[in-house]
């Protein structure tokens, strides 16, 4: 059977927003987003597995190819495939998702119309969420609600039969237009079950990192998932992938990365949201890289608090050069509020201790979390600039569907539960738990990333090291004018 998965290309349309501040507002946040241009593993793992299985698997990926969706029905009528998967959102995305998910409902809409004939099933973070208004929203056959590996075998056998898929994870609506949710979202139980991905279906030498990740940029570039899943509280996490830690077996993950550096990539990035949450796991993978004599730069995303001195020494050694932490702010008021769980302190040990061992690391910084003020906000942004980093980023708090930020913004009458909650996400950026109303968040919000960026000026090694990634600034820039004109 042919069957296409399609990587929704970059849109950067916020028309669905009629207030331009608020426009403002989710142009800061999306902006960053679409420089990047990460592997779509979700697909990848699931055309191999239907490869393995005697189908004919195809990947659109329409964002690194840059694709309008004329292209995408273009490449689907060479194929006529039977089933086609869309994503609402890149895989790595899938925990701070775009709020312009628009652009893919249109894009829909129209395979459906032209593919009449060929179930239509959306995956991704917003049927994830919020199943009902996709399903009403979008010419979609069914939504996936969760992690799509575990399902596509179910999905196709069904489809085989000539029968509409009512399995466990997915959502539908019957004849009459009612919508029926069948069982818990579906999460992977045993990631080891997930095979190599199906690299030569999409075009790895095009894939590249933002600028915020630029240390890692070599030839070739790849993410690599060793888990899923975080166990901790923060109150403005989406929680797409669960709450429990699922775990691959290194000797898998090593198996991936062997085949990476086959094929010659040069540099990975980890996209859990916690490489270092087994500390024991992250060491013995530094030694195996070490044992197998591996050249390949890598680097992950954890917490400040999860390293000390001797891992990271031992980290250093086996070619890790950059590290990136979700710090969100630098005022330990607001980190107790928002239960973060770390203290001020560590940030600034963490980043000396990967200093000592020549790791680079880059900050995620969240402005006007709930508690934030201007004596706080102000606190943060002076320690931050103090640092002397080469890569944070600074974005607006998003209270997205399902989070308990989102949840407080209805009490506090910020968020209107009765409307559609990505619209309201994108009105209610940065106004949950603060007093800031929007010319204050966008003035604050741009006049905090102007100050950041001077330091381009001031360093010029920062400088050539952006300008020798060109390609991810070009990404940025086209974006950044388009959303302008």
């Amino acid at each position: 059977m042919d069957i296409s998965f399609i990587v929704p290309p970059s849109q950067f349309d916020l028309s669905f927003i009629d207030d331009p501040l608020v426009r403002e507002k989710a142009w800061i946040k999306h902006v960053g987003n679409y420089s990047e241009t990460w592997q779509p593993l979700d697909f990848a793992y699931s055309a191999e597995i239907l490869r393995e299985n005697d189908h004919n698997p195809h990947i659109i990926d329409a964002n690194c190819d840059r694709l309008s969706p004329a292209d995408v029905i273009k490449r689907l009528d060479k194929i006529h495939p039977e089933v086609i998967f869309i994503a609402s959102e890149q895989y790595y995305n899938f925990l701070n998702p775009r709020l312009d998910w628009f652009g893919v409902k249109n894009l829909i809409n129209e395979i459906k119309e032209n593919f009449s004939n060929s179930l239509v099933v959306l995956s991704g973070p917003h049927p994830t969420i919020t199943p009902d208004i996709m399903l009403t929203e979008t010419s979609a056959d069914l939504v996936i609600r969760g992690e799509i590996e575990g399902l596509i075998l179910d999905i196709i056998s069904k489809v085989n039969e000539k029968k509409l898929p009512k399995i466990s994870g997915i959502s539908y609506k019957d004849k009459k237009g009612k919508t029926h949710h069948k069982g818990n979202i579906a999460y992977t139980k045993d990631l080891d079950w997930l095979p190599i991905p199906a690299y030569d279906l999409i075009p790895m030498e095009r894939y590249h990192a933002s600028p915020f990740y630029s240390k890692l940029q070599g030839n070739k570039f790849s993410i690599v998932s060793s888990s899923r899943g975080c166990p901790f509280s923060c109150n403005f996490c989406l929680r797409t992938l669960g709450k429990k830690h699922r775990r691959r077996s290194l000797n898998f993950v090593i198996q991936e990365i062997l085949k990476l550096n086959e094929i010659g990539i040069e540099s990975i990035y980890f996209s859990d949201e916690n490489f270092a949450f087994d500390r024991n796991y992250i060491l013995e993978f530094a030694r195996e890289i070490i044992e197998y004599d591996l050249s390949i730069k890598w680097g992950f995303q954890t917490r400040v608090d999860s390293l000390g001195m001797s891992d990271l020494e031992t980290l250093s050694k086996s070619n890790c050069i950059f590290i990136s932490t979700g710090v969100e702010s630098a005022s330990q008021q607001i980190l107790d509020k928002n239960q973060k769980g770390t203290k001020k302190d560590d940030i600034t040990k963490f980043i000396q201790n990967s200093r000592d061992f020549g790791i680079d690391v880059g900050l995620f910084m969240l402005l006007f979390l709930p508690g934030e003020n201007r004596e706080t906000l102000k606190e943060s942004v002076e320690f931050i600039n103090g640092l002397g980093l080469k890569r944070v980023s600074f974005n607006i708090a998003i209270p997205y569907p399902k989070t308990k930020l989102y949840e407080m913004g209805i009490l506090e009458g910020v968020i209107d539960k009765n409307k559609n909650p990505w619209i309201e996400a994108a009105y209610s950026a940065g106004r949950v738990g603060t007093s800031f109303n929007d010319k204050e968040i966008v003035k604050m919000a741009l006049k905090t990333n102007f100050r950041f960026m001077t330091y381009l000026l001031r360093h010029p090694r920062y400088l050539i090291d952006r300008i020798f990634n060109f390609g991810c600034i070009r990404e940025s820039t086209i974006n950044t004018i388009k959303y302008l004109s």
